[in-house]
């Protein structure tokens, strides 16, 4: 039905005084404005002119006030005024009854309405625990000529100032209809910052600063505050005794080993092989293992030929022999055998290998594409044992992040990632002697130069020492290397020695994980720590727990005393060996240390 058909004229808005009407809407300030009654049921009366309502600006609600409209025959335009609202102690509720038969609409807005020919509602949720300012700005619509909903749901906990305004909106000819939801917001303005990126394959210095700073602890603890500044003054002290000797123990980190130097000492072997199952076997002698360029720790077992026969060949993983050592315990897989025959003596010797052999191409499948996430180092080695019985337990190297699809994984194994991952950053792969562990080490804790000044792991006198071997290697001292990235998305520096300059130089570094400058740092210091003269010394030594001289770790820094001086230097290979004399084991332990003797 159009307007024409209407028994009102619509469209024209005729003004008329209101004691004209037929019902009286002037205002009685005498009059006490009717009680609120239940609404009764909907009516469907012709309104042949517009119905407008507007309210002004209202105060903070705290109780309810409750409006009900009931809508009857109106002839003219209707007009309802609402005066400001007093502070009250509740909420406000306004209800509005139905709506029926309208030619027209019900309008609520903030400006002014003009041409609108069928239904428009707004719903506005209730917003509770608004902290700061909000403010909505709705601007004037006109002319819909269809039926538009917005709706706008809770808006819970702004705590800050937002202002929303609304455009102007005109000539929704078909329905429309937008939602929006609330969220815990905490703020107006929300910043993300990027990973700063710098030019790729640009040529950075890297200067190494060659002083030692001597009153940094090398350990988690970080430096030490002075005596004076604790609680309990020990600045007074005559005697300083070792920290880590003390009833409560002050020792940063991992205390320093000083083995007593004795003339004689009392030394009380034990030593043990079993299978898994437990069944004993007779050890005739025993040589274990492990360097820096592998990744596991390997044995030579010889026994008896009734304890041979015991063992199992069948699947290296399952056929385990255990060694106890003074209660430390190793764990070999037996893999291969040989027999030996001498004048009517027969004995067999096992050839086995840790757990972590698994890991290698003996036993792993090797890997194919490309790291396709940003990832870094770390990220990549565990991934590499994310569906094995294995963990890196110690990562003691640089970590640092590697771009997508950079670096490939193709035909390598799981242990040849973690050695590649190692050996960039200027470190090794380190085996547990008996659980499936790893540990990611520097090859050089400090640089070479500054071995004389850094905190040894172990002090040994000469008393403990069996014998000391050594042969002199001769090398251009190199102060410089370049290190960069074979892909444009990594670094490229020039890592130097700070007091030598620039020359001479060592060959260039190049890898696809270098690709922040950490890494390159990293690995110019052990490429320039491997120049110059060194001396590789043989050091074998009893192994003697009771005294503090343990079995010795790949990588540790080792002082020992002798008569005429005393050197530091890095362990690079521990030998353990086990001899029986009689039913007496003997068993020493025999290092490969790296002593540096330039400057």
């Amino acid at each position: 039905m159009n307007s024409a058909q209407l028994p009102f004229e619509l469209g024209r808005r005729v003004e008329q005084q209101p004691d004209t009407l037929p019902f009286k809407f002037t205002l009685n300030d005498n009059v006490a404005p009717p009680k609120p009654t239940k609404p009764v049921a909907p009516i469907k009366p012709t309104i042949g002119a517009n119905w407008t309502s507007a309210w002004s600006a209202q105060s903070t609600q705290g109780a309810c006030l409750a409006v009900s409209g009931q809508n009857q025959a109106l002839a003219q335009n209707y007009w309802a005024q609402f005066v400001a609202v007093a502070p009250v102690s509740g909420c406000l509720n306004v209800e509005i009854g139905t709506l029926a038969w309208l030619w027209l609409m019900f309008v609520g807005v903030s400006g002014s309405t003009a041409r609108l020919h069928s239904c428009w509602q707004n719903h506005v949720a209730f917003a509770p625990k608004l902290s700061g300012c909000l403010k909505t700005r709705i601007a004037a619509n006109q002319f819909y000529a269809n039926h538009t909903t917005t709706r706008q749901a809770n808006a819970p906990h702004l705590t800050n100032c937002t202002a929303t305004p609304t455009a102007f909106t005109q000539y929704f000819v078909n329905g429309f209809i937008a939602q929006s939801s609330g969220y815990h917001l905490s703020g107006c303005l929300k910043t993300a910052v990027s990973r700063s990126v710098q030019p790729p394959c640009e040529w950075y210095p890297i200067p190494i600063d060659n002083t030692p700073n001597r009153d940094d602890c090398d350990c988690a603890c970080g430096k030490p505050p002075p005596p004076d500044a604790l609680p309990l003054d020990f600045s007074t002290q005559a005697a300083k005794p070792d920290a880590a000797q003390v009833p409560i123990s002050f020792a940063c980190g991992k205390p320093k080993v000083m083995i007593p130097n004795l003339d004689n000492y009392m030394i009380c072997n034990e030593i043990k092989a079993q299978l898994a199952d437990g069944t004993s076997l007779e050890l005739l002698s025993l040589n274990i293992k492990a360097d820096t360029a592998g990744y596991c720790w390997q044995a030579d077992l010889t026994v008896s030929p009734e304890s041979f026969v015991k063992v199992k060949f069948r699947q290296p993983e399952k056929d385990v022999i255990t060694v106890l050592i003074n209660s430390e315990r190793f764990d070999f897989m037996a893999e291969e055998f040989s027999d030996n025959r001498a004048f009517g003596k027969k004995s067999y010797t096992i050839t086995g290998r840790s757990q972590t052999a698994l890991l290698g191409a003996d036993f792993a499948h090797s890997s194919a594409g490309l790291v396709n996430s940003e990832s870094y180092a770390r990220q990549i080695a565990d991934s590499q044992l994310k569906f094995l019985n294995f963990k890196i337990e110690n990562w003691q190297i640089v970590d640092w992040l590697v771009p997508a699809n950079v670096y490939s994984l193709t035909d390598k194994t799981p242990i040849a990632v973690l050695q590649d991952i190692a050996q960039t950053a200027g470190g090794f792969v380190a085996s547990h002697p008996y659980l499936p562990q790893l540990d990611i080490r520097p090859t050089w804790r400090v640089a070479a130069w500054a071995l004389a000044d850094a905190a040894p792991d172990v002090q040994v006198p000469n008393s403990a020492i069996v014998s000391i071997s050594g042969s002199l290697q001769q090398n251009l001292r190199c102060h410089a290397v370049g290190v960069a990235a074979n892909h444009n998305q990594g670094k490229a520096a020039n890592v130097y020695r700070r007091e030598h300059g620039n020359t001479p130089r060592a060959t260039d570094l190049s890898h696809a994980l270098y690709t922040d400058y950490n890494v390159c740092e990293a690995a110019g210091v052990a490429t320039l720590s491997n120049t110059g003269i060194h001396k590789s010394e043989t050091v074998k030594l009893p192994w003697i727990p009771k005294y503090g001289l343990n079995r010795a770790e790949l990588g540790e820094i080792w002082q020992f005393n002798e008569p005429a001086e005393s050197w530091r230097g890095v362990v690079k290979s521990v030998q353990i060996s086990v001899a029986m004399n009689g039913e007496v084991p003997v068993i020493y332990q025999t290092l490969g240390v790296d002593r540096y003797m330039d400057i």
